[in-house]
């Protein structure tokens, strides 16, 4: 599981992280000891406490950050050795493992029903953010060193229990759309693990453009991302944005052929009397672009039925032609309105069309 208490670590109360309790004699509890400024796995068979300790905490380190818990417990027999519990600090300091019980434990016969997270009674409850905690057979063998030596270790278990808290978003793209924000606005994207914005770890400027706002950046996931504007000069006094996008650009490759229409086509009704008089009710107008791909290998070819696949006709992607200057054309909030059809080629090339039109 990934923690990020909030609580201090000299707090007067032991927090219990997640456990299964029964009562008072049987009960297998991870908590925060803050007599030794430790975290501690608590096993209660019907005779007595035994205790399985992480590294210390405290002023050596901070346990107001994210650490990864991963607990192995051999409970089948009743040694001292045979279970880990490692503690790894995700932001500062070094990793640390618990590998030996204070006393012999007793092998495992009770029946834990009920998995609690966060709490054990009202004076016990852990005040962190859980982004999740998951449940695989088996034990852990293997060295560990870091946190992708747990992952790799666990790729080979079964999964039993997922509850999973906090999914992360990836994004290398952050877009405003149809916006009255003025040049001199202050515009960002930022990205945390959680909630909090005092030196964020992904901090981005957002350059203004009269027209749709798009900044590319360092692939990153966050499962807490905002987008953050001051200005003082905002026209009548208040913000005003069509649409906010955060998400991965697909950049195809090789681009479409340089000759394409650009139809501009409106939907206003008219009407002719036999006396040739004319009436019409305004409508409104749109883009809409045609483009034809050829030349494309396999692997472009898998990239764009997978962004046909989740965005079909359905849903609206933002298009942003040839070059980030955008000389050509503006960065365009449309739909894809036709099938994609492809044609194979010579030397096992594909050729597609994409027909799409701008919708607001």
């Amino acid at each position: 599981m990934i923690v990020r208490p909030w609580f201090l670590y000299n707090s007067a109360n032991e927090y219990t992280l997640c456990g299964w309790y029964i009562d008072v004699t049987h009960s297998l509890i991870v908590r925060y000891r803050p007599s030794e400024d430790v975290f501690v796995v608590r096993w209660y068979e019907g005779v007595a406490a035994r205790l399985l300790y992480s590294q210390v905490f405290g002023v050596v380190r901070t346990i107001n950050q994210r650490i990864r818990f991963t607990l192995s417990i051999d409970l089948t027999t009743g040694t001292t050795l045979g279970s880990r519990l490692i503690c790894i600090p995700l932001e500062s300091g070094t990793m640390g493992e618990g590998v030996e019980w204070n006393v012999a434990i007793e092998a495992h016969v009770s029946t834990f029903p009920t998995f609690s997270r966060g709490h054990q009674n009202d004076l016990l409850q852990a005040d962190s953010q859980f982004e999740y905690q998951r449940i695989y057979a088996g034990t852990l063998v293997g060295a560990v060193a870091d946190s992708d030596d747990v992952d790799a270790l666990l790729a080979a278990k079964d999964l039993i229990l997922d509850l999973t808290d906090l999914n992360k978003l990836t994004a290398d793209t952050a877009a405003i759309i149809n916006h009255n924000l003025s040049a001199d606005a202050t515009i960002k994207i930022q990205g945390n693990d959680y909630d909090s914005w005092e030196g964020t770890p992904l901090d981005t400027e957002m350059i203004w453009r009269d027209g749709p706002i798009v900044t590319f950046m360092t692939s990153a996931s966050y499962p807490f991302w905002r987008f953050y504007i001051i200005n003082q000069n905002v026209e009548d006094g208040y913000y005003e944005v069509g649409r906010f996008m955060l998400g991965e650009y697909l950049q195809v490759d090789p681009s479409s052929l340089v000759e394409f229409p650009e139809k501009h086509p409106r939907n206003d009704r008219q009407a002719f009397s036999k006396s040739n008089q004319f009436y019409a009710d305004q409508g409104s107008g749109w883009k809409e672009l045609k483009y034809k791909f050829v030349n494309t290998n396999d692997t472009m070819k898998d990239k764009i039925e997978t962004m046909w696949d989740l965005n079909g006709k359905h849903t609206p992607l933002l298009l942003m032609n040839y070059d980030t200057s955008f000389s050509i054309l503006p960065p365009l909030y449309c739909a894809i309105i036709k099938d994609i059809t492809f044609g194979h080629l010579l030397h096992d090339r594909w050729e597609y069309n994409l027909d799409i039109r701008q919708v607001d």
